[in-house]
């Protein structure tokens, strides 16, 4: 269990890229959660395996915008990837709830 709320979350080592900014809700009682002070921003990104995708995240700290950039043969591209789509335009982190 986490202690504190961090502003990243990732999981390196998965099948495709995902993202998504979740805010946490400030509100006390039993059927909210209360995550991090004033209702912080966690941006929870999804890493594939660059020996198999040859793709990089590159994140903005001081925005938590997230981007890919993916490498071939003596070139680099920037991929443009919706927040919460696998890049095909499915939703791959729906299972993830707002906090």
């Amino acid at each position: 269990m986490l202690e504190e709320t961090p502003h990243i979350f990732f999981a390196g080592n998965q099948p495709r890229y995902g993202t998504r900014l979740v805010q946490g809700i400030v509100e006390a009682g039993l059927e909210k959660l209360i995550a991090g002070e004033d209702g912080q921003k966690v941006r929870i990104i999804s890493i594939p395996k660059f020996s198999e995708t040859s793709e990089i995240v590159l994140v903005n700290t001081s925005t938590l915008e997230a981007e890919v950039i993916k490498f071939s043969a003596g070139t680099m591209e920037h991929t443009d990837v919706k927040e919460s789509t696998n890049g095909n335009g499915e939703d791959f982190m729906d299972d993830i709830e707002e906090l």
